[in-house]
């Protein structure tokens, strides 16, 4: 059985990134290829039910994708990790990043009725969290509401390091 792992590439629309000035309508500008996955320990992915349903929501939010099923062919690599609600771990959202080879953890607030998606860029040695919210007394597609937040976030830290992706893609970067 192959494992559940799914790729994204992402297209860029017109938008301003950093200082940088307007980043290329979509279409014209090559594209940032993710790999979409869940945590892997020990060779072994982490995979679950409920991830498994995140990790479909998120794909199927980022628009103008293209599946990338190898991971070495990505530009960089989305881990989906966790799941949860406010309740269960109420006042603060403390995370323990799996194979971040040591322990690294970050502090998000969530509130009693908060629903969470926790997960996290990875390129090479370099890890940036992501968690998506969402905040109802009523429980109709939290989870979806979360991987908006999500992908979100994502397309605003691809737009801002779009260059540098691309470059690394071709060899041509000179940053450490």
């Amino acid at each position: 059985m192959r494992p559940v792992a799914f790729a994204i590439a992402g297209t860029l629309g017109v938008a301003l990134s950093a200082g940088q000035g307007p980043v290329p309508r979509a279409g014209t500008a090559e594209k940032v290829r993710v790999y979409l996955t869940q945590p892997v320990r020990d060779g072994w992915i982490d995979a679950d039910a409920a991830l498994v349903d995140s990790l479909l929501d998120i794909q199927k939010r980022l628009k103008d994708a293209t599946p990338v099923e190898d991971r070495s062919k990505a530009d960089l690599t989305l881990i989906v990790a966790g799941r949860g609600m406010g309740t269960q771990q109420y006042g603060q959202f403390v995370s323990v990043a799996p194979g971040f080879g040591g322990v690294t953890a970050w502090n998000t607030p969530v509130l009693e009725k908060d629903y969470w998606l926790f997960t996290y860029i990875e390129i090479d040695a370099y890890r940036k969290p992501i968690v998506g919210r969402y905040s109802s007394t009523t429980a109709i597609g939290p989870w979806g509401q979360c991987a908006d937040g999500v992908v979100k976030d994502l397309m605003t830290w691809i737009l801002n390091n779009r260059e540098r992706l691309i470059a690394r893609r071709s060899g041509q970067d000179t940053k450490p």
